[in-house]
């Protein structure tokens, strides 16, 4: 029961993955890694290897493209404003505790632990006595302008790339943790800072932004891509790989730009201590490398880290949107929509788009880091026919950029055409792994879990997988039926139903969502999070659509006003006027689109001949049917339980099935009496053959109902009745035949679960019996 209820507890990714290495542990063997032609077996060497690595990227590199005149010019504005924030007059920004809890409670619990073996448990356990101090040693901190060494080492961790070749150092991304207490000091830092970072921040920036989420940026270009296939405009559209973006951030640009942010200056000079003398080692195997320096980048993992690199690339943005060079949608500039390092620009020309790959070029050179020509491509959107196109290679300084079809972006896959039906593909085959990578831990039919946590397991690590980044995509019929088909068979094999098993019944009794709700309620959700979000670009994107595009316009925002209108939800203005809470909003959507299709899968089920014996009025979603829910969480149970599903679903064969398929050129009659057609009342309640496995089952049903409904209620119950309890005894309560309590329901669920299974059990022993003794 441990684990049943760990099961049903567990939400967090950490969990999937320890479900999926359960089984798998101590299997794993050391990656050899090659440093110079040469494999490294030793941990230690791998270890050495990864510092020479790193320390190597931490050294600023010189390049004969890189701007010396900007370089130059940098140091000397950073020489001045040394001297200024050194002679300031602004007020010391004091640390109150209030500031330091805040800080302390935005900690991650179930990290790992820093080098001195501190974790943010170690805090938030302390409570209150822990406050004061921290404050009076920030505050010293600030005042003596002095940053304590420890605070500015960290231990990298490298992380293998998904996908990558794991015997190469380039594909480790290196993760900094940094101490505790300089993790709450930054925390304190970032709350005083957060109000000036974000005046100049361009609106088509989206990464690391409270509010924000990728996906957004994801929905621009899309949109973009619309507004050009329906003007029938042309459309390019680069994505830039940044190599090593984050590591090789130049430190005295990103402390101007800091300061040009109009902090306080005894910020700027924290900070600007907090970025001189950095050091970092590297952890491999349980093994910490030497020390070495670190005199360019940001600590991924840090937390200043993501507001100080998305100022740092600011600039890119803004120069572009002031010049409007790229799309635009009506009056609203979309030419560049960014996800922190994850660079698109978009463009109706292709001389534009060529300059504003200039332009990036050149920013890259100035700030110095270099963008991938080889991994950056270029992709013909949109093309309308008869359209002569001039430029014929595509150039990222003097080298020649990749022109592709399709190409990664935000986790989703841009394509010239085709671009939805790739995805959905892509979402399907990871659900997939998914599932399949859960097996091992019981996430399969007859021999594994039960399936109520089956279905819990399934609802918090496949579907997001199945689903993610849908919600940005405007979907067909073609798309959803794709979808509800790997949906439906993954359900089916969670309750060991066959694939012939009506798709409304297979939803009701897990109380199920179809796909489609799922996707619906997806976008909902995302249309509240972008008006609440209040992000200028998208907003007047919304606005614009909604009043120049009509019902047949391929446009998200109208999509998804269509949603509103089926859902009987208020209209996009109306949300916009008095938005809700996210939680107020997420009960209102969840309530409507349940309440949708419950409806139609009812409709459905009352025109399914195999499901007359199942009270569907009971059903509805988000409310497991009682065979499911009366389960006992063992193997035996489970068992019983699949047959008599199948027999409630109207998929268990029985003779006259066999009949029936076959046109009638089969005899209905049943094999063992050889006295009348074996359907399920002969099989269950008539067959002399079956009567020592249904004898005692049957007894102990005609007690539950003697002891709770009278003496006579029993005797008063007609063969069909009887039938009926044993397979859906809910319906007898339904028509008022009988009246039974819950704990009473559950009782005459187990007797009949038993009753079914072991006429199943009997009804197989002697087909097989009969069929040696015909051979």
């Amino acid at each position: 029961m441990d684990f049943y209820d760990s099961i049903m507890k567990a939400e967090s990714t950490s969990n999937f993955y320890r479900l999926i290495n359960r089984n798998s542990r101590g299997s794993h063997s050391t990656v050899a890694l090659v440093e110079n032609k040469k494999r490294l077996l030793d941990p230690k060497e791998q270890c050495r290897g990864f510092a020479s690595f790193y320390e190597d990227l931490a050294i600023p590199k010189d390049s004969s493209s890189f701007d010396s005149d900007y370089k130059a010019r940098i140091s000397a504005d950073l020489d001045l404003i040394r001297q200024v924030a050194s002679t300031t007059s602004d007020p010391i920004p004091y640390v109150e505790t209030a500031e330091v809890e805040r800080a302390i409670s935005k900690l991650h619990t179930k990290k790992a632990a820093d080098e001195f073996g501190l974790v943010s448990e170690h805090l938030k356990v302390a409570g209150t006595i822990i406050l004061e101090p921290l404050a009076l040693i920030f505050n010293a901190i600030i005042q003596l302008r002095y940053i304590p060494d420890h605070f500015k080492s960290g231990v990298l961790h490298p992380i293998h790339k998904k996908g990558k070749d794991p015997s190469l150092f380039t594909n480790y991304r290196g993760i900094t943790i940094t101490p505790l207490f300089a993790k709450v000091f930054e925390h304190v830092i970032l709350e005083k800072v957060e109000s000036c970072l974000p005046a100049s921040q361009s609106s088509l920036q989206f990464g690391f932004s409270k509010g924000l989420s990728p996906l957004m940026a994801s929905l621009v270009l899309t949109e973009t891509i619309v507004e050009a296939v329906e003007n029938k405009n042309p459309l390019y559209v680069s994505f830039l790989d940044r190599q090593k973006a984050f590591d090789v951030v130049y430190h005295d640009s990103m402390k101007c730009k800091f300061f040009h942010q109009g902090v306080n200056h005894h910020i700027w000079n924290i900070v600007d201590e907090l970025y001189s003398s950095l050091t970092s080692k590297v952890s491999w195997n349980g093994i910490i490398s030497q020390e070495f320096p670190v005199l360019q980048g940001v600590r991924q993992g840090g937390i200043l880290s993501t507001g100080l690199y998305k100022l740092y690339i600011n600039d890119l943005l803004l120069l572009l949107e002031e010049a409007k060079m790229g799309t635009s949608i009506g009056t609203v500039y979309t030419g560049c929509p960014t996800v922190a390092d994850d660079l698109s620009l978009a463009s109706n020309s292709e001389h534009e788009a060529q300059s504003m790959l200039d332009i990036a070029y050149n920013y890259a050179n100035r700030e110095r880091y270099t963008i991938h020509p080889e991994k950056s491509v270029l992709m013909r959107r949109v093309m309308p026919k008869n359209y002569c196109e001039i430029v014929t290679d595509w150039k990222l300084g003097d080298e020649e950029i990749t022109l592709a079809s399709s190409a990664v972006h935000i986790g989703t896959t841009r394509a010239s055409s085709g671009e939805v039906q790739i995805n959905i593909e892509d979402r399907i085959s990871c659900a997939r792994r998914a599932f399949y990578s859960l097996t091992p831990s019981g996430l399969h039919g007859t021999n594994g879990l039960s399936p109520p946590i089956c279905m819990r397991i399934y609802s918090l690590y496949v579907i997001p997988r199945l689903l993610y980044g849908l919600e940005s995509f405007v979907l067909n019929r073609q798309h959803i039926k794709a979808l509800e088909s790997f949906h439906l068979s993954m359900l089916r094999i969670i309750q060991s139903l066959p694939q012939r098993t009506a798709k409304c019944i297979t939803y009701l009794l897990l109380g199920a969502r179809p796909i489609e709700a799922e996707i619906h309620m997806r976008c909902l959700t995302f249309l509240a999070n972008i008006i609440r979000s209040g992000n200028t670009s998208l907003n007047r994107i919304m606005d614009r659509q909604i009043c120049m595009k009509g019902k047949s316009s391929s446009s998200w925002f109208i999509y998804v006003e269509g949603l509103l209108e089926k859902y009987q939800l208020p209209s996009i203005q109306s949300l916009k006027q008095s938005l809700l809470s996210k939680e107020q909003w997420k009960t209102i959507v969840h309530s409507a689109v349940d309440k949708f299709w419950n409806q139609v899968l009812l409709n459905d089920c009352e025109d399914k001949s195999s499901l007359i014996s199942c009270n569907t009025r009971n059903l509805t979603i988000g409310k497991q049917h009682v065979i499911w829910k009366s389960l006992d969480n063992n193997m035996c149970d489970k068992k019983r339980g699949i047959v008599k599903v199948r027999i409630l679903t109207g998929t268990y064969i029985v003779q006259s099935t066999v009949s029936k398929f076959n046109q009638h050129s089969v005899d209905p009659t049943c094999q063992l009496c050889r006295s009348a057609p074996e359907d399920y009342q002969h099989l269950l309640l008539e067959c002399g053959a079956l009567l020592p496995y249904r004898k005692r089952y049957l007894k102990d049903l005609k007690s539950i109902i003697s002891q709770h409904c009278g003496p006579e209620s029993w005797s008063k119950l007609s063969l069909k009745q009887i039938l009926q309890l044993c397979i859906d005894c809910t319906c007898l309560c339904e028509n008022g035949t009988l009246i039974l309590s819950q704990s009473t329901i559950y009782d005459i669920e187990c007797v009949s679960r038993s009753l079914c299974y072991s006429v199943h059990c009997g009804r197989s022993f002697l087909l097989d019996e009969l069929n040696v003794r015909k051979r």
